[in-house]
């Protein structure tokens, strides 16, 4: 007797090639992904979405991003919900490349007046987009720490450079409680 994982592993080691499971959206993922994508049809960069608690977001934001051809950038202080991104990309295969950047950590700045952290979070990002798509950005759980003056000193930075690029396809800051607290990245954004 073998596992279904087990016998994913033997085919992937067989075919020398990822073999993923499929995914079944439920509805509520489907009403949001659409109401998400409404919204990014209608041309807007910066979106605050209030999701509700426990309906999946990461499988929400991957999906979108495959839909929209771009490269998720998941970045925050919340690495329990930045890596639930990776491990459902890692299950069900949705995008082709995704980054998860922590934004934690003391910073200070380099010779050239740059953010240390800003530049090493850039550096992962162009690191991991190999194929040069251009990027989302989602600040999962922005009711934690993501919202705070110190968070938004490195998320704003970022997101304009890729705006300067002309890489930058929006953003959306997700929580499923306190959703305001994401209107403050947007805010910094949109007042630049």
């Amino acid at each position: 007797y073998i596992t279904l994982e087990q016998a994913l592993h033997e085919f992937s080691e067989f075919t020398k090639k990822p073999v993923f499971k499929s995914i079944s959206l439920r509805p509520a993922q489907h009403y949001l992904l659409e109401k998400l994508q409404e919204a990014v049809d209608d041309g807007y960069k910066y979106i605050n979405a209030g999701f509700c608690v426990r309906v999946g977001k990461t499988i929400i934001s991957l999906s979108h991003a495959a839909k929209n051809n771009c490269m998720p950038v998941y970045i925050g202080k919340n690495l329990t919900s930045q890596s639930s991104a990776k491990a459902d990309n890692e299950e069900f295969g949705i995008v082709p490349e995704m980054v998860t950047v922590s934004i934690h950590g003391n910073d200070c700045e380099l010779e050239d007046g740059d953010s240390a952290i800003v530049s090493r979070v850039i550096a992962k990002i162009d690191a991991e987009n190999t194929q040069d798509k251009p990027i989302i950005v989602y600040v999962d759980e922005v009711d934690d720490a993501s919202h705070t003056m110190r968070s938004r000193n490195v998320i704003t930075p970022v997101v304009n450079h890729y705006k300067k690029l002309g890489k930058f396809a929006h953003i959306v800051t997700m929580s499923g409680t306190r959703i305001y607290r994401g209107e403050k990245i947007l805010k910094d954004l949109t007042e630049n």
